[in-house]
């Protein structure tokens, strides 16, 4: 199944990176590099930051996903107070 992993920040994001996924008998692939978008929601100009993986179940049954950790930084404002 596909799994995807969506982050939504009013703020540019730099240097992004989501903690690995580990799942005892499932196999776990990156299905493509994330994805930045830009986009506008309830009239307010937000960054979706996307992360999709493919997972394969080796047995039946529940699979629990843990939390994860994702981490990025937050653009200084330049001198002229301009920001993406």
């Amino acid at each position: 199944f596909l799994y995807t992993v969506k982050l939504v920040s009013t703020h540019n994001l730099n240097n992004i990176s989501l903690e690995t996924i580990a799942l005892e008998d499932a196999i776990i692939e990156q299905a493509e590099k994330p994805k930045i978008e830009k986009e506008v929601i309830d009239g307010v100009k937000k960054y979706v930051v996307e992360f999709n993986y493919l997972i394969t179940p080796l047995k039946p049954g529940t699979l629990i996903i843990p939390s994860l950790a994702l981490q990025g930084e937050i653009p200084l404002r330049s001198k002229g107070g301009h920001r993406d």
